[in-house]
């Protein structure tokens, strides 16, 4: 007898039932997953977000604070909102720059911090820091 002809009409009723409804649940959980997938690619944007944000505030706070081989932060001014330095401190902090600056310490990095102290203005900061910059180094001048 023939495999086809043993099947009952209603066991091949079942059987397509069947395979309806898993290709149904199967459908349902790829929208299920699909949905999470779109949540999750939102959340993942928006860390994204958070991280370009710190990035540019880490930046902004970089430009603004010169770590000095004296051992200390400085931060200018306008930027410390708290204020921490008494006025005795900020000129103590400018005496030993100044005399490091003096001693040809570390140049560049003194010029940046006695500019921002001074508070110089833009123009004035650019002409001292491309001059530090056109300074010979001492070891690649050539004597003629």
């Amino acid at each position: 007898m023939d495999c086809a002809l043993m099947v009952s009409p209603s066991s091949t009723f079942r059987f397509f039932a069947l395979l309806t409804f898993c290709s149904a649940l199967k459908q349902a959980q790829l929208a299920e997953k699909t949905t999470l997938l779109s949540e999750m690619r939102l959340k993942e944007q928006g860390f994204v977000e958070k991280i370009h944000l710190l990035e540019d505030k880490i930046k902004c706070l970089h430009r603004t604070a010169v770590v000095t081989h004296l051992g200390t932060t400085y931060k200018d001014p306008v930027f410390n909102s708290t204020g921490a330095l008494s006025e005795a401190t900020e000129m103590e902090y400018l005496r030993k720059v100044l005399f490091e600056y003096m001693m040809g310490r570390e140049t560049k990095t003194m010029a940046k911090v006695i500019t921002s102290m001074l508070k110089f203005p833009p123009d004035q900061a650019q002409q001292v820091m491309d001059n530090e910059d056109s300074k010979a180094i001492p070891w690649f001048a050539v004597n003629v």
